[in-house]
């Protein structure tokens, strides 16, 4: 008796992971010339770490070859095999989903790793507008708000904005806790330029209350009854 036979099920390949960030690892040696030039056309948000000539290979029997760690932060989900024909373009080897993005980041001068070579923070390499310290740890609430008031005296200010701008250049950590105590912030600013213009009435009136006490002590008023008696009238 014939028997119904059924084909072999063909297993489906694994779908592939896709994410936002990625990395990827750039040797000097084979480095495409003008490889900043191609990551800064492709609009994607990214970042290269300083130029790793120190690292040291595990069995510390030398150095690695100079590298560069680079991450990239797209606008859309995207599979290995996307962003690898990307990355090798300008010469990247590998393509690493990254899963921490704050750590990624801190790596990029060892940050958090003080058994390795140590660099630069400030030797990155940004594209596209990559804000590292938005991946830095972020200070206490109170401690922030604290940072922010001693900011505002030092400078003197009275405006949210002008506040906005020296943060910028001088304290880029405090960023989101300015965006985020924006009410505190402005309400205190509001109060500390009204006490600035009560003390300057106030001032005012002392500086005024002084010349008239100087105009009087300077014109003694005449003693008319001291005149008429003892006058040539007298």
């Amino acid at each position: 008796m014939a028997t119904l036979s059924h084909p072999p099920a063909v297993s489906k390949p694994p779908k592939e992971r896709r994410s936002y960030n990625w990395g990827t690892i750039l040797y000097e040696e084979s480095a495409v010339p003008g490889w900043g030039s191609l990551i800064e056309s492709s609009g994607v948000p990214a970042v290269a770490s300083p130029l790793h000539d120190k690292d040291e290979l595990e069995d510390g029997s030398g150095l690695k070859k100079p590298h560069w760690h680079i991450l990239f932060r797209f606008s859309s989900l995207k599979s290995c095999s996307q962003v690898k024909e990307f990355f090798e373009s300008f010469g990247g080897v590998g393509a690493e989903d990254i899963k921490s993005m704050p750590g990624a980041v801190q790596y990029l001068w060892h940050m958090n790793s003080p058994d390795k070579a140590q660099y630069e923070k400030e030797d990155c390499i940004c594209f596209n507008g990559f804000l590292v310290d938005k991946y830095m740890p972020q200070p206490d609430r109170n401690e922030a708000f604290v940072r922010l008031v001693q900011t505002i005296e030092a400078h003197d200010l009275v405006y949210y904005n002008d506040l906005v701008l020296i943060v910028m250049q001088e304290s880029p950590d405090l960023i989101a806790s300015c965006r985020r105590d924006s009410y505190s912030i402005v309400s205190y600013l509001k109060a500390r330029e009204a006490r600035i213009r009560q003390e300057e009435q106030e001032r005012k009136m002392a500086a005024e209350r002084q010349r008239h006490e100087s105009y009087s002590a300077s014109h003694p008023p005449s003693d008319w009854r001291k005149l008429t008696s003892e006058g040539p009238f007298g």
